[in-house]
């Protein structure tokens, strides 16, 4: 049975019928075949998005396990990744202007989350509003259309949190406490 498949004069890239899936190798040259018949590999190495990624993500992780505060170190690496998603490549100035409208956007919908998150009506009207206006980006492109459902998850997550007005000064609340406890007691 002869394949189909016309994609390039590779005798590395290999079509995928069924014949080809009961006599594909168990080990890992299989895998490759597959990957590379679905472009899946990369033919440069993204060492700079990588290292983008990795510090956008751990970094605020970090400055929020040394001081307290997890919840609002989450949040703020949920927007980071969210901006990281909205980066599709291009031209720099695509990329660049991608990036800042997503970063405006997805601190916007935090903010405007937070503060809607006072009364349950406020929260469903402000919810209906922002993924409407989001849905609505999709007139100006793909890259609008990315930065709006980035920004759309990002208010969502956000007004879902219990007490997202309150976020910001969980930790004071904690330092409070933690100064008001009775001093230890030294001697008999």
């Amino acid at each position: 049975m002869e394949s189909s498949c016309h994609l390039r004069e590779d005798p590395q890239i290999h079509c995928v019928t069924p014949e080809f899936l009961n006599h594909a190798p168990p080990h890992p040259a299989g895998l490759r075949v597959l990957l590379r018949f679905f472009r899946l590999e990369s033919h440069r190495l993204q060492l700079p998005q990588g290292v983008r990624a990795t510090l956008a993500i751990s970094a605020p992780i970090g400055v929020g396990l040394a001081f307290h505060q997890l919840a609002a170190a989450v949040i703020v690496t949920l927007g980071a990744w969210f901006v990281l998603v909205t980066d599709t490549g291009g031209a720099y100035r695509q990329k660049a202007i991608a990036t800042l409208s997503a970063t405006a956007g997805v601190g916007c919908a935090i903010l405007g989350a937070s503060i809607l998150n006072v009364s349950p009506v406020l929260t469903i009207v402000g919810t209906f509003l922002w993924v409407g206006a989001a849905a609505l980006m999709g007139i100006f492109g793909n890259t609008a259309t990315t930065v709006g459902f980035s920004t759309s998850l990002m208010f969502v997550i956000t007004v879902a949190l219990p007490h997202a007005s309150d976020m910001w000064r969980r930790g004071d609340h904690a330092a409070r406490r933690k100064c008001r406890s009775p001093p230890a007691r030294t001697g008999p």
